[in-house]
């Protein structure tokens, strides 16, 4: 039991070979489903349906800042670190 626990959290992912992945169709099929998941949160969140407030707060910071996904990601992952603990961040945590 507590093995098929483990196993239902794993997601398993196809190997995709280096020359696929490089390809211009995949890379551009990648970013059309980016864009699908993209729009498809929008909509859920214009019905007024409640989205978690981690993927909400990333969303906005995007909309309302300007800032790229990447850099919205980081500025939450630096709230959640000050949020969870009381350790103090170091100089290098701090530049990044």
């Amino acid at each position: 039991m507590f093995l098929s626990r483990i196993l239902n959290g794993i997601v398993f992912k196809e190997k995709i070979p280096y020359g696929i992945k490089r390809s211009r169709a995949y890379r551009d099929a990648r970013k059309a489903e980016r864009r699908a998941k993209w729009h498809a949160i929008k909509q859920e969140e214009q019905r007024n349906f409640v989205i978690s407030g981690r993927k909400s707060l990333y969303m906005s910071l995007m909309r309302n800042t300007g800032l790229g996904w990447y850099r919205a990601k980081q500025v939450l992952k630096h709230l959640e670190m000050h949020e969870r603990g009381s350790v103090e961040p170091t100089p290098h945590v701090r530049d990044k």
